[in-house]
């Protein structure tokens, strides 16, 4: 946590002129004293009781207007608030009115429209002669969960920001109902487009389970906005061109400053401002819709945008009759009468402003009722002493409730805030020395605005810092009276408790609310100076909340811990589609692995899964999937299949050096396949590591191998039937019996290459060319690869004829995997075994991943990645898939429970690197520092990966981190869940063998399970 920041005193404070009154309350004394003297030439002594009746009222009224404060403004401000909000919303007439809280009027927006300014159609908004504006959306980021140095390093880069302002800004966070209509309309719609029945019944269950959680109040969406406003009061097409340049400029300048911290600053077009402002000015429109304000309004919102030669792009707006507005039912007329008659209804307003008004408009004292939804504005007139550190706006911003937080920012000029500061001390000073010469006591609201202007002087002398004016607001809405009232309470209280002071806009209820649109003006006028250290402290773009769904790849991952929100996550929009998944034994790994995994079928991903445990059985089931068991009778994985691929034509497809990759993919294999079965002493085996020698020697082997299969590099070959690992056990056995020489496999793998006679037989060319010290030199070489070669066959043995036979000792059995899903259970393969079963599961399913002719987007889950990372070769595989499948279009899912084995390898952390989604779940105690370490967490992010609940993570990717649960509907928990007590009472194996089997399907394929297609 960074260290907390001091808030300046207001030193902008009234002074006191004469004992404890200031300038503004010595005025009214004197007017009411003139007053009561004139009473009193007028009357005379002789008229006592006269005077007595005409002046206690001008006495009460004036000690009213001098020491009366209401809501922390002077009952006098409080007058001419109220006056000038009465006389700055026309009513309308009387027979129009309607029973209810507060005042019928005519609502006028300063709006006169939205122009498209460059190519870009940049929206720079008409404030209808207070100026333009352009408004920017910005995705917001976890402040909570960095580090302390990464905290204080994004608030000095937002200090810089705030040190470039050369103009007045708002910034502007918006709580709204989170809108699921988007996803939930996406499922249906292409529901009946999944493969399987299953499949498209599982996306409308899961689009039902989205609507039950669309209809719950407590779900958030937050909305944050940059508004950057140029006073030029100036109108017209040219000004508004000239007003566009400077605001982009300005724009420029915030998206190159607050890029590096990770927010993402992205400037609106017209249209899309048209939209923002549209849902700002009508918030029925973004309630539930269940509830009855939110119903469709009788006019169109659609926003075209027309261009002209002359004219810069403007928004086109519907046209608005007097009698669609809060003038409705008002008879066009004639004359003079019945013209000021509509203009008293709609308030002499533009076409712009009425269109982007709200309909029914209701003004009382400290509300503001638009289309029977309610509104109250609170104004922050008083600060502690000290805020704890980095993003001390953060609870209000984040409330639970519907409420938009504005801060208005307005920079002053060094010199004029060096002046001002130096006035303010003197008279500060002055009073601090009346008050000591007079014997008063020391007031200590006087010294402590002494002291600051003193240091914010020498601090804006030195260049340090800058002096803003700051008005901040919070605008509480519900749908009801009773229940604003209750969130207006709990605002206060939330405040109260941060030592913040905040009251209602009485009688400027209307001011108050347009204060918080995204227009960046300042009607409430309520400023406070702060230097740039307590401002960029407040940090309002700080959330927990990740960016709402906008694609249909999006997929739900469960509740935010920290706020009333959801949390979606698309991979498929970040630098690379893979992800990593890690937490300790019981966290629920495969619970969320197997909830992602559902979910993104649904959006059209075909997925391929490694089941170590037969986890993904019943899922699989319900989906439809494609079940292959590994170690099952029959079942067979032929390594030295060429990578080829099936055209819908029946085309039979490969790539040019499909045999020279899959000689390297056999090396990999074999590597493993070889130290695992090798007892010796020797290091390298251990280490899962070939010599070169013997490397050497395999790699002949196996081209003799596919030669003697009738396979070399000409693709004409390759539909021949591939070689078993029984003939590269047999090519090794013979290796010294019947040796082929280098010259006629070359031949025979390079036809178009002359090749002597003599080559054919080394041992006879030698004989004849060499004498006899060379030709025993060859013979002694040959004795020693013959050794390698009977140590490597005997190694290989037990995969061709032994105990680990059955998984290789034939063709492929398999049929091509053709569904959305296809699984992998490797439960039935022996233990040391699995590393190679898993290795070449992976082999096949990348076949299927890079097939050129059918890319979609796919997705790999290894579950349990440990059984691969153990060995370097494995973990090697491992990683080409995860560096290589964007290429593909392919994303890999990696999760695994032994974090030591992932993280102390540089393979291992390597996999991590190339994963732009990482998820932790709870860590132990003994690996928390490691964990700590690669993916530097901050001492919040520690603390809760020790303390998280089942199911409980912590999502990271890039800039952005989130806090959430896993949530899932009944029928997916019983879909996905691990829990034995589950387990025990609602399924049965049916892997185990029955007793009394009963008889096999005719062309079956044993050991592989298909559910039902369209």
């Amino acid at each position: 946590m960074s260290a907390p920041v001091q808030i300046p005193a207001d030193v902008d404070r009234e002074d006191q002129i004469l004992g404890s009154l200031t300038a503004r309350q010595l005025a009214i004394t004197t007017v009411a004293a003139t007053v009561v003297f004139g009473v009193w030439q007028l009357t005379g002594p002789a008229r006592l009781l006269v005077f007595a009746i005409a002046v206690v009222p001008v006495a009460v009224l004036a000690i009213a207007l001098v020491v009366g404060r209401r809501d922390g403004v002077p009952f006098d401000r409080l007058l001419l608030a109220a006056l000038g909000q009465r006389l700055a919303l026309p009513g309308v007439p009387r027979r129009l009115r309607t029973p209810g809280v507060g005042r019928v009027v005519a609502a006028q927006l300063p709006v006169g429209g939205v122009r498209a300014v460059g190519s870009d159609q940049l929206g720079v908004v008409d404030l209808d002669g207070h100026g333009w504006a352009v408004v920017c959306a910005i995705v917001p980021i976890n402040l909570s969960l960095r580090s302390g140095a990464e905290q204080d390093a994004v608030i000095g880069g937002f200090a810089r920001w705030l040190h470039s302002l050369s103009g007045p800004v708002q910034l502007l966070t918006r709580s709204r109902p989170l809108d699921l209509s988007a996803p939930i309309a996406h499922l249906h719609q292409h529901a009946h487009t999944l493969p399987t029945r299953e499949l498209a019944g599982a996306a409308l269950a899961h689009a039902d389970h989205l609507h039950d959680l669309d209809s719950r109040a407590e779900l958030l969406h937050r909305e944050m906005l940059i508004v950057f406003r140029d006073p030029a009061p100036a109108r017209g097409a040219r000004a508004g061109a000239a007003a566009g340049q400077r605001l982009r400029r300005r724009t420029e300048e915030a998206v190159a400053l607050l890029s590096p911290l990770g927010l993402r600053v992205s400037p609106l077009s017209n249209a899309e401002t048209a939209a923002v402002l549209r849902r700002a000015t009508a918030p029925a429109t973004t309630l539930h819709p269940d509830h009855p304000a939110a119903a469709p309004a009788s006019r169109s919102d659609a926003v075209s945008v027309r261009s002209a030669d002359d004219d810069p792009p403007t928004v086109e707006l519907p046209a608005v009759s007097s009698e669609s507005r809060a003038g409705e039912g008002v008879p066009p007329g004639r004359g003079l009468v019945r013209r000021r008659r509509r203009e008293a209804v709609t308030g002499g307003r533009s076409q712009a402003s009425r269109w982007f008004a709200p309909g029914r408009v209701r003004v009382a004292a400290r509300q503001v009722v638009l289309d029977e939804v309610c509104t109250t504005t609170l104004v922050v007139t008083g600060f502690p002493r000290e805020v704890p550190g980095a993003g001390w706006l953060a609870p209000i911003t984040g409330h639970p409730g519907l409420v938009d937080v504005s801060v208005h920012v307005t920079p002053l000029d060094t010199t004029i805030a060096a002046g001002r500061l130096r006035r303010r001390l003197a008279r500060l000073e002055a009073a601090r020395r009346s008050g000591s010469i007079h014997g008063r006591l020391p007031d200590p609201d006087v010294d402590a605005a002494a002291e600051d202007a003193h240091l914010l002087a020498e601090r804006v002398a030195r260049g340090e810092a800058r002096l803003f004016t700051t008005t901040i607001t919070v605008t509480v809405t519900a749908t009801t009276p009773a229940g604003l009232d209750g969130e207006v309470a709990a605002v206060r209280a939330l405040l109260s408790s941060m030592l913040i002071t905040a009251h209602p806009a009485t009688w400027r209820a209307w001011h108050g609310w347009l204060t918080g649109l995204p227009l960046g003006l300042d009607r409430v006028g309520t400023g406070r100076v702060l230097d740039t250290a307590a401002l960029a402290a407040a940090f309002p773009f700080a959330s927990p909340d990740l960016p709402p769904p906008t694609s249909p790849t999006t997929v739900l991952y469960g509740q935010n811990l920290v706020s009333s929100s959801l949390v979606f996550w698309d991979r498929w929009a970040c630098d690379n589609y893979n992800s990593v998944i890690l937490g300790r034994s019981g966290a629920g790994k495969s619970y969320l692995v197997k909830l992602d995994l559902l979910r993104s079928l649904q959006t059209g991903v075909h997925a391929q899964v490694v089941d170590p445990e037969d986890e993904y059985r019943r899922l699989a089931n319900a989906v439809g999937a494609t079940t292959v068991r590994l170690g099952a009778p029959g079942v067979r994985i032929n390594p030295l299949d060429l990578d080829t691929h099936t055209l819908p034509d029946g085309t039979l497809t490969a790539a040019p050096d499909a045999l020279a990759r899959r000689r390297l993919t056999l090396h990999t294999l074999l590597t493993v396949a070889l130290t695992t079965t090798d007892h010796s002493a020797d290091d390298r085996a251990r280490a899962g590591e070939l010599s070169a020698a013997e490397r050497a020697v395999l790699d002949e082997a196996i081209t003799a191998t596919y030669l003697r299969a009738g396979i070399t590099d000409d693709p004409a070959t390759w539909t021949r039937p591939a070689p078993l690992l029984a003939d590269l056990h047999r090519t090794l056995t013979t290796h010294g019996q019947d040796r082929i020489a280098p010259g006629l496999i070359d031949r025979a793998l390079h036809p178009d290459t002359a090749v002597e006679d003599d080559d054919l037989d080394i041992d006879a060319g030698n004989d004849a060319a060499v004498d006899l010290a060379a030709g025993s030199a060859v013979r002694n070489v040959h004795a020693a690869t013959d050794g390698i070669a009977a140590d490597l066959a005997a190694r290989l043995r037990p995969f061709v004829d032994g105990a680990f036979s059955g998984l290789f000792d034939g063709p492929t059995s398999h049929p091509p995997t053709a569904g959305p899903l296809t699984v992998w259970s490797v439960r039935e393969v022996p233990e040391q075994l699995r590393p190679l079963a898993t290795m070449l599961v992976l082999d096949a399913i990348w076949r299927t991943v890079t097939h050129p002719h059918d890319r979609r987007r796919r997705l790999v889950v290894v579950d349990e990645a440990w059984l691969l990372l153990q060995h370097r070769a494995g973990a090697r595989f491992l990683l080409r898939t995860a560096k290589a499948g964007r290429k593909h279009w392919c994303g890999l899912t990696v999760a695994t429970q032994d974090t030591a084995d992932i993280l102390g390898s540089d393979l291992g952390r390597a996999v991590i690197t190339n994963a732009a989604t990482q998820i932790l779940l709870r860590q132990a105690p003994q690996a928390i520092d490691r964990v700590t370490q690669v993916f530097g967490l901050s001492a919040g992010e520690r603390g809760f990966l020790l303390s998280a609940q089942r199911g409980d993570g912590l999502l990271t990717g890039g800039e952005q981190r989130a806090a959430f649960t896993a949530l899932a509907s009944d029928q997916e928990d019983a879909l996905i869940t691990t829990d034995p007590a589950h387990l025990a009472t609602h399924s049965t194996d049916p892997a185990w063998v029955r007793l009394d089997p009963a008889p096999a399907r005719a062309g079956a394929h044993p050991g592989v399970h298909v559910e039902g297609a369209w």
